[in-house]
C-alpha cells in the first residue's frame, strides 16, 4: 500500500475507531484467538461482542446462564432465547427455567395421555408411553 494511502487509512481509523492497549497472561491472546476463528470471527470481533454482551447482561442484571449448571446442557441458541425472555419478563433465569419446564411438561403428559409421542408427533406403538 503506498504511503499516500496508509496516511488517509490511518486518519480515517484515529477518526472513526478508539484504540484500547489490552494487557494480558502469555498464552491468553493466542487461546482467544483459536476461541474467535473456531466460530467463524476475528480476534477483534470477538473480543468485542464478547464486552458489548457483557455490557448489555450486566445493565440488564442478569446473573450470566452459562455459570449456572443449566449453562453447561444447553445450547447457545437456548441460552440466547433464554436472554432474550427474561429481558422482557423480569424473571431471573431459574424462574424462567423452571416454568418452561413445568409448561412443556405439562403438555408433553398431555400428548402422552392421547398416545402421541411429544418429541416426534407420532403415535406410541403399543404401551410405550403409558408408563
Amino acid at each position: 500500500m503506498g504511503t499516500a494511502r496508509t496516511k488517509a487509512n490511518n486518519r480515517w481509523n484515529a477518526k472513526a475507531y478508539d484504540r484500547v492497549n489490552l494487557t494480558m497472561p502469555q498464552g491468553r491472546k493466542a487461546e482467544i484467538k483459536a476461541h474467535a476463528e473456531a466460530r467463524g470471527e476475528s480476534t477483534n470481533g470477538f473480543i468485542n461482542r464478547s464486552i458489548s454482551e457483557t455490557i448489555e447482561r450486566d445493565i440488564s442484571g442478569i446473573a450470566p446462564v452459562s455459570s449456572a449448571p443449566i449453562g453447561d446442557m444447553l445450547c447457545a441458541e437456548a441460552l440466547k432465547a433464554i436472554h432474550k425472555i427474561v429481558r422482557t419478563t423480569g424473571e431471573s433465569v431459574a424462574e424462567y427455567v423452571n416454568r418452561a419446564v413445568l409448561v412443556q411438561s405439562k403438555r408433553d403428559e398431555t400428548g402422552i395421555s392421547l398416545g402421541v409421542n411429544p418429541v416426534t408427533g407420532e403415535a406410541f406403538h403399543s404401551d410405550e408411553g403409558k408408563r
